[in-house]
């Protein structure tokens, strides 16, 4: 593959062009190459470093067609084209002076008199931006290095209308990460022996406080690479897959690191895009960050048009249930955000008025219909085969023994309350003499509600303690947590000796969009509604709930019985933890037991601070009963 500096191949200009050589496999292999003109002369030669990138300089004559001979070093030859030759345009490119400074020229042949605008942007930021006249035919202008932030820096070339024509990519080195040093009192330790870690981090010779994450998992020969900063800084803005990232990060010579960014951060504008296009960058899904998102489309069933400014409930029944208000928008969408939606799989959607009945509601799918492009990764095939059928026995021995405790749920906290808190007034009926009516039971009971009847309907309202008199409207009425569109005729035909408690809500009450006068729940002793017949225009359906997270096993074998103890443990992930804080001179403790797998093992730990300083460690311990095999 070509990548040619800034976007693309102009002719008559000298072009910088970036190639990256990967066989049938993804691996990448080393070769020479001699570029042809269509008389079949030599006009150019050039070669791969050993992990098949490189870049040369060419300058390509209009009307010529060229073809690549490539000779790779284990004996192939095969024929490639070089990109497609633009007869006008513009050239970016961008040179290491020295290790303080950098120097950008501009090149162009499109014989006309205008502006273009060179922006430097790192992250978020914009550090540089100069007005170049394009009758220059080159332009160069020096940066210090000092200017940049640290990683990836964006070079994005302007025309005179706004639009976009070349851009590249920058890579400078963070100046400092986290140091983080792991001390234990011995690197080799028995089957089911206390291991004890010490963590300090510091920055700058000056300790720290950092959130981090460790893992602590056995491995055969190789150690992964990938870590917090590298990604952060590095392969997060970059294509492909790229082998030995860690390297380019940390110790890769300045020519291998920018001839990555010219390839694996290669970008192209087309012009003839740039020109007609518009900005239509939108998020298509928001981000989930108190809780599950629900998403559904309300239209009016006589025209299926969207029906705009729509309030609507969403209830998860039960015992503890959830309530949720929404409000549509012009295209009859709505959104429900819920929170610790773990329990239940069942939820009524419904229109806030009777009126709405013969409205139509449907709620999209929780799961996403583009995905992705993952690369699988290569099948390993000079694996030891004596470990592979280690791990394979470990599997099959935790599966046997341990199956209970690595497949156990996470306790997450059950939250009673529901989403009007604490209630005013609360009601036992089991503490009464239980009545046969619903009426009977508000009527003797429960003085903070008023039963009316009006023109042959039952009439609910709450006591209002601000003015001491009774709402003129009727309250929110909630049988395990789905609401009762009418004032009180559905509540009534409820047999009072299913409901176990009442509570209410004495006072006006804001939720969402919606204005409760008074809430009056009641709640069943099974939680299932108690036969209540939904209206037509609720949507009852099973929705997916969200996964309860797997609590990590660690067993602690100091002062276990002897029977737990003999019991065979072949964990190879000794340990797990995504949230660990160090106090505030950069020090923590980690306790963790080895298991009966034998051999060596990876301590990796991924730190950052609230500042967003990062770093990484990884060092090495071994379980082994008999130290003679260590080698």
């Amino acid at each position: 593959q070509f990548f040619p500096e800034g976007g693309n191949l102009i002719a008559g200009l000298n072009n910088k062009i970036a190639f990256k050589a990967i066989d049938h496999t993804g691996e990448s292999y080393s070769f020479n190459a001699a570029i042809l003109d269509m008389n079949s002369d030599t006009v150019s030669k050039f070669k791969s470093s050993e992990l098949g990138i490189g870049s040369f300089n060419f300058i390509p004559r209009i009307g010529q067609n060229y073809k690549v001979i490539i000779n790779q070093f284990k004996g192939n030859q095969f024929t490639e084209t070089l990109p497609i030759i633009f007869e006008r345009g513009v050239v970016l490119s961008v040179n290491n002076l020295n290790t303080d400074e950098l120097a950008i020229t501009i090149q162009n042949n499109l014989g006309q008199n205008s502006k273009f605008n060179l922006v430097i942007h790192s992250g978020p930021k914009i550090v540089f931006s100069k007005e170049i006249e394009t009758n220059k035919t080159i332009e160069e202008i020096k940066i210090p290095l000092q200017t940049l932030n640290d990683g990836i820096s964006h070079f994005t070339l302007f025309n005179n209308l706004g639009d976009p024509i070349c851009e590249r990519l920058y890579f400078k080195r963070p100046a400092s990460l986290l140091d983080i040093k792991v001390e234990s009192e011995k690197d080799t330790f028995k089957s089911k022996e206390l291991v004890k870690l010490n963590i300090n981090q510091s920055f700058k010779n000056l300790p720290v406080a950092a959130n981090y994450s460790i893992a602590v998992y056995q491995t055969d020969t190789t150690i992964n690479q990938n870590d917090i900063e590298t990604n952060f800084w590095f392969t997060s803005e970059l294509k492909g897959k790229i082998a030995n990232a860690n390297w380019y990060f940390k110790d890769a010579p300045l020519a291998d690191l920018d001839n990555l960014m010219l390839t694996h951060g290669w970008r192209r504008f087309k012009w003839e895009n740039v020109l007609n296009s518009t900005n239509n960058d939108t998020y298509q899904y928001p981000l989930e960050i108190e809780g599950h998102i629900i998403n559904g489309t309300i239209l009016n069933s006589t025209d299926s048009k969207p029906s705009f400014d729509k309030q609507l409930y969403l209830s998860v029944p039960g015992r503890n249930f959830d309530f949720y208000t929404s409000t549509s928008n012009q295209n009859g969408a709505f959104s429900f955000y819920t929170r610790n939606f773990y329990k239940g799989n069942e939820i009524i959607v419904q229109p806030t008025s009777l009126l709405d009945s013969l409205a139509s509601i449907s709620i999209n799918s929780p799961f996403s219909t583009s995905y992705f492009k993952s690369e699988l990764s290569d099948f390993n095939s000079k694996i030891n085969q004596n470990y592979l059928l280690k791990r394979s026995v470990a599997s099959q021995v935790n599966a046997s023994y341990l199956s209970k405790f690595l497949q156990a749920d996470l306790s997450i906290s059950n939250d009673s309350s529901h989403f009007f808190k604490k209630a005013g007034k609360v009601y036992k009926l089991i503490d009464y003499t239980r009545f046969n009516t619903m009426e009977e039971v508000l009527r003797e009971y429960v003085p903070e509600v008023n039963v009316t009847i009006r023109q042959k309907n039952y009439y609910l309202s709450v006591f209002d303690e601000k003015v001491q008199d009774f709402y003129a409207d009727a309250p929110l009425i909630l049988l395990d947590g789905v609401p009762m569109l009418d004032a009180g005729n559905s509540i009534m035909k409820i047999d009072p000796l299913k409901v176990e408690r009442l509570e209410i809500m004495l006072n006006t009450y804001l939720y969402g969009r919606g204005v409760f006068k008074g809430i009056v729940n009641f709640k069943t002793h099974k939680g299932d509604l108690a036969n209540y017949t939904l209206p037509k225009s609720a949507l009852v359906l099973d929705y997916p709930n969200l996964q309860t997270p797997i609590e990590f096993y660690s067993p602690m074998y100091d002062g276990d019985s002897i029977n737990f103890s003999r019991i065979p443990d072949y964990r190879t992930t000794l340990y797990w933890n995504p949230n660990l804080k160090t106090d505030k001179n950069g020090n923590t403790e980690v306790n963790f037991y080895t298991s009966n797998f034998e051999g060596k093992y990876i301590i990796d730990i991924q730190s950052i601070t609230k500042e967003g300083l990062m770093g990484s460690q990884k060092s090495v311990i071994y379980v082994n009963n008999d130290k003679q095999k260590i080698n």
